[in-house]
């Protein structure tokens, strides 16, 4: 059985050789769930991944832990040199676009200077200030810098999977007794932390070149069909059940499958080229659409036109992906000055 899987082309190494084609496809999903407004789509099977869009999110940060693990297996660096890298990509165009949104809520009297300040410095989803931007950025930036010490536990433990799947266990009641204590505001966090874990294991099998056989295939395939189970089991004793739990337990079954579909794509596939364009511009893209979601009252009073508001939603989709990769290209040549600054100054020790 592990012959015939791997002469078929899985393995491990299609999550990093498609890694932005799904960046883009789950970002597609993300702005297909923020569509609050519209109208039912009479498909049920794009009605329900429309419902269940809040898991792009969870791709997203399974990708980008699977890419930190690799970046720090491959090669050595300075906790500084490390850091640098990552929010040189994020700090600048969050500063840009959240701090341009921010000052002309601000001259239009609909928030105040303190709150553009508490946006601009990302602390504010760990601190509960009310009226401010959104918890993705701020939860990305921790998980950037928890990730040098969690891929070391890894790799220090015999069985890294025994590890992973402590954390998911230690999820719920930790996400319990923090909504208890009054930081359940953070769980959006907190939840994140096995899909978190499972992508840096992901970088762990990728750099150990470990085969991703027949036997691994169909466990990670079952595990995606039992996941359904604790969502039923923990309400019914009155214990809530995330679904984002629900999806980490699909979320390598459901990447492995789509990266092989992307494969059989061809590298120079439209398709393919698309979805690669846009996980490149996935920051930007989503950073605008946050802010189409935020103001969709102002937005829709001009744009709100026709049946079901598709109308609303092909036009600011469209301005979401144009804006996004414009801004990405802009910024791309600062970005790489800067990135290839720090790695001329890089020196080994992490």
């Amino acid at each position: 059985m592990e012959d015939n899987t791997l002469k078929k082309g899985w393995s491990y190494s299609l999550l990093s050789q498609c890694r932005g084609e799904l960046m883009g496809l789950a970002l597609l999903w993300i702005m297909l769930f923020h569509t609050y407004a519209l109208a039912p789509i009479p498909i049920w099977p794009i009605e329900w991944l429309k419902s269940v869009g809040f898991a792009g999110v969870d791709v997203f940060i399974f990708l980008s832990a699977l890419g930190l693990s690799l970046s720090l297996q491959r090669r050595e660096q300075t906790m500084g040199d490390y850091l640098s890298r990552r929010f040189v990509r994020i700090l600048p165009t969050y500063w840009l676009v959240v701090g341009t949104y921010g000052l002309i809520l601000r001259c239009v009297g609909r928030t105040s200077l303190r709150t553009v300040l508490w946006n601009l410095s990302t602390l504010f989803y760990w601190f509960h200030i009310p009226n401010t931007f959104n918890w993705y950025v701020p939860a990305l930036l921790v998980f950037y810098l928890l990730a040098p010490a969690c891929l070391k536990a890894l790799k220090a433990c015999p069985f890294p999977e025994a590890l992973t799947a402590a954390v998911y266990c230690l999820v719920l009641p930790l996400s319990t007794c923090l909504g208890l204590w009054g930081y359940g505001y953070v769980n959006d966090f907190v939840y994140r932390l096995p899909v978190f874990f499972l992508g840096l294991l992901s970088g762990l099998y990728i750099a150990r070149g470990r085969a991703l056989t027949g036997k691994a295939l169909l466990g990670w395939l079952l595990l995606a069909l039992f996941s359904p189970l604790p969502g039923r089991f923990f309400p019914q004793v009155g214990i809530y059940f995330s679904p984002v739990l629900t999806f980490t337990l699909v979320c390598m079954a459901l990447c492995l499958a789509a990266a092989k579909a992307l494969s059989l794509l061809g590298e120079g596939n439209p398709l393919r080229r698309f979805l690669r364009l846009l996980g490149e511009s996935s920051l930007e893209i989503y950073l605008f659409n946050v802010i189409f979601v935020l103001e969709y009252g102002f937005f829709s009073s001009f744009l709100d036109i026709g049946r079901g508001r598709l109308f609303y939603y092909a036009v600011t989709t469209l301005l979401d992906m144009g804006l996004g990769v414009l801004l990405h290209r802009l910024l791309a040549p600062m970005t790489a000055a800067l990135l290839k600054r720090i790695k001329g100054q890089q020196s080994p020790g992490l």
